[in-house]
């Protein structure tokens, strides 16, 4: 009897089916998807179906015994059998720690808690979407234009200015004529001032009636008595603080030696900022050391705490906050989790 594909049939039924069932193994569901936009990649993605697998699903729908008959011309009672060499053959593969992998549909695997995982492939199982490609994208600059001005013919003499134009919004607003009521304003309050200072002279007495009442002051040398006295020696300290007025400067108190700052783990000028991703919080501390390991072996640096249980994951160092959601994919691709959190970033 020639070897049955039972990867291909199980993608086939996928495109009809919205689920599909494997006795003995688990079951397919496919769920509608809107258009997803990624910001970070530049890319939108078209509708599609969104296709996940749980091996809770063990009732047999028989779809996938019915294709089998239909197509092959088995039995019911053959065609369940072929199915179950199937199962027992990929059980065997994932009890080994393998990935199984199901062209078209994605990969089965089993993560360190002996739950089957599934990672689907790029197949998009919509009829009414299939074949639409995936769209790249970038943000739009918008240059700002500069709106001309309409030319406006040159007015003639006598003429006067039409309301379209006084209107417009794009012509130039005319220059006020300056006024000349500020220059006379100007000139008014000084000759005011001016008046009103000779007239509180005036009454002061400090305006003479005559030239002649002046007193008349020669350009002579000053007297001998009248010069300033030499200035002396000591003249400049006169004015100066005794010695012991001026208060000394106390000496600043000395400062204890800076204590050298701790080490941490604070990543040096240029390495980027430190983010912390948690894969998984565990009951027993025995899962929790399985999947260190794994980690480990993955390339990863482990970030361990117990609170509220075992917090495992990974922490790394990033520049750009696409690196986070590419250590969230590989950490999903290794260990099956869906559900990974960020704790710092």
């Amino acid at each position: 009897m020639s070897k049955v594909d039972i990867a291909a049939h199980i993608e086939k039924l996928l495109f009809r089916h919205d689920s599909l069932s494997i006795p003995g193994l688990g079951g397919f569901t496919a769920t509608k998807a809107p258009a997803a936009t990624d910001y970070i990649a530049g890319t939108i993605a078209p509708p599609a179906k969104s296709l996940s697998f749980s091996e809770n699903l063990m009732v047999d729908d028989g779809i996938l015994v019915q294709e089998l008959s239909s197509t092959y011309h088995f039995s019911a009672e053959e065609s369940r059998r072929i199915i179950e060499e199937f199962v027992a053959q990929t059980q065997q593969l994932l009890d080994q720690r393998e990935i199984v992998s199901l062209p078209g549909v994605g990969r089965l695997y089993k993560n360190y808690m002996q739950k089957i995982q599934f990672l689907p492939d790029a197949t998009n199982f919509s009829t009414e979407h299939y074949g639409l490609p995936t769209l790249q994208f970038s943000p739009l600059a918008r240059a700002r234009e500069n709106v001309a001005a309409p030319a406006v013919p040159a007015a003639t003499v006598g003429s006067s200015t039409s309301p379209a134009a006084s209107e417009n919004p794009y012509l130039p607003t005319p220059p006020r004529k300056r006024s000349n009521a500020g220059w006379w304003i100007g000139l008014a309050a000084a000759v005011l001032l001016g008046a009103g200072l000779w007239f509180f002279r005036e009454k002061l007495g400090l305006v003479s009636d005559s030239i002649d009442d002046l007193p008349i002051v020669e350009n002579t040398a000053p007297k001998s008595e009248d010069a300033p006295p030499a200035a002396t020696p000591d003249a400049g300290k006169l004015n100066q603080p005794r010695a012991e007025q001026t208060p000394k400067a106390k000496p600043a108190p000395e400062k204890p030696a800076a204590k050298p700052a701790p080490p941490t783990n604070a990543a040096p000028a240029g390495e980027g900022r430190t983010c912390i991703l948690i894969v998984a919080t565990l009951r027993e501390k025995v899962n929790a050391e399985r999947l260190e390991k794994m980690l480990r072996n993955g390339g990863h640096q482990v970030y361990s705490v117990q609170k509220s249980g075992y917090q495992v994951g990974i922490t790394f160092k990033y520049k750009d906050i696409a690196e986070v959601q590419q250590k969230i994919n590989a950490l999903q691709s290794l260990t099956g989790e869906k559900n990974i959190w960020i704790k710092q970033k």
